[in-house]
């Protein structure tokens, strides 16, 4: 087995800004979302989900609505996770009745002002107040002053009644340079590849899968289906949840949120790790790899903020319970800094670097997904890197024929045999 490190380069087209701000798209469109309360069901995420009005699907209700609590003024937040010159939010209320339910608020636009500014932080943030609205409305339009910039959108009554909007719609320009602020950066963590050790599979119901915990969306039960990483219950085993941050960060902060329905223990007796890769370091050899512990949480929570100890750095994050029982979670947010980033030289070139698993002698019986000619395995496995569907580059040795393949649905073990003509790199 042998390992290599790659490093690709290209040049990052520059593409030219749309002089009609509105003909770009919803930019909070499905971004992730927050209430200070929930009323019911009636999460924050309704809010953003492409649907403009009140309506009552099979009883359910498809609007975000916020609790009474005593002494708090209600609010919502989208995080649009960049930084943005907002120049306009339509917001939508009922239209069956109670306008009252989006009336006496602001619409706030807020700048980061630390790492640790997320949702249960945004008073340290810098605001700008786009808008004060007074009387209840069924639909209203905000221009924002020029040059108003910020990630996060709030909606916050001044008053302590209901809340109610049933979706927003954002539009903007992505601030060019994302080092304006070192804090705009984005959940390295979203969408990224993930893993269970175990995953329960419900008969009845959709479920389970390790991205959920990646996907933005922050809630569990949607219409009878259930949109949390779930592991199942293994004999003997210590369930763990991981994700490839596909390059190696300084981690500064994790947020996890698990189930807000029930079973807080599921969401308990965990550390969690930061784990720099070894040699063909992945999801089943993690101990060959250098782990950095960032906390133990030993009770159950519903969400949870980690701070990593200074200089912490690695490419994985893990979720690990100390016992045996299921491991839950429902979203997982990592924010951190790309080490040597080369975004800070200035450079109009970016450089991506990739690790792969060598096996010399072995096929791998994944779908081929491109053909070419090579004169090298390097050469075959730069090929690889290039192709976001690429998961391995098999070599034929005797007519250099360079075969790009896909993720096999048997895993990477059980699909390798011994084949002495060629040679197998997995990305990494």
């Amino acid at each position: 087995m042998i390992y290599l490190k790659l490093v690709a380069a290209h040049k990052e087209a520059i593409k030219p800004r749309v002089p009609n701000a509105y003909a770009d798209a919803n930019i909070a469109l499905r971004k992730p979302t927050k209430l200070s309360s929930v009323f019911g069901t009636f999460n924050s995420s309704y809010a953003l989900d492409g649907d403009y009005a009140y309506r009552s699907v099979h009883g359910v209700f498809i609007c975000a609505h916020s609790d009474i609590v005593a002494n708090q003024q209600s609010w919502w937040a989208v995080d649009l996770q960049n930084v943005y010159v907002i120049n306009e939010v339509d917001i939508f209320g009922r239209t069956d009745c109670c306008a009252h339910y989006l009336a006496n608020f602001d619409v706030e636009i807020i700048f980061p002002t630390c790492t640790c500014n997320h949702w249960n932080n945004l008073e340290e943030g810098d605001k700008i107040n786009c808008h004060y609205q007074a009387t209840g409305s069924q639909r209203i339009t905000v221009k924002c002053p020029p040059n108003t910039k910020g990630r996060y959108v709030r909606i916050k009554r001044r008053d302590t009644g209901y809340l109610t909007i049933c979706e927003i719609e954002v539009y903007g320009n992505l601030v060019n340079s994302l080092h304006e602020s070192a804090f705009s950066v984005v959940n390295i963590a979203l969408k990224k590849p993930s893993e269970l050790s175990s995953m329960y599979e419900p008969p009845h119901y959709e479920c389970c899968d390790s991205d959920y915990a990646v996907d933005g969306y922050i809630h569990d039960w949607v219409n009878g289906d259930f949109f949390c990483a779930h592991t199942d219950h293994v004999e003997d085993k210590q369930e763990w949840w991981s994700v490839d941050l596909q390059d190696v960060y300084t981690i500064d902060y994790t947020y996890i949120y698990g189930r807000t329905d029930c079973c807080v223990d599921t969401l308990a007796n965990f550390d969690v790790e930061v784990i720099s890769p070894g040699t063909c370091n992945r999801w089943n050899n993690f101990a060959i790899g250098n782990i950095f512990h960032c906390q133990y949480q030993p009770t159950g929570v519903q969400q949870i903020t980690i701070t990593c100890p200074p200089n912490t750095s690695g490419r994985f994050v893990r979720i690990k319970r100390r016992d045996l029982l299921p491991l839950v979670i429902c979203e997982l947010e990592v924010y951190g800094n790309l080490s040597n980033s080369h975004l800070e030289s200035g450079l109009e070139s970016k450089t991506k670097t990739a690790y792969a698993c060598g096996h010399i002698g072995y096929r791998y019986l994944g779908p081929v997904i491109y053909t070419s000619v090579a004169k090298s395995n390097i050469e075959c496995t730069t090929m690889c890197i290039t192709k976001t569907v690429c998961t391995a580059a098999e070599y034929v040795k005797k007519t250099n024929v360079c075969l790009l393949k896909g993720k096999s649905p048997n895993g990477t073990h059980p699909s390798l045999q011994p084949d002495s003509d060629k040679n197998v790199f997995f990305i990494q």
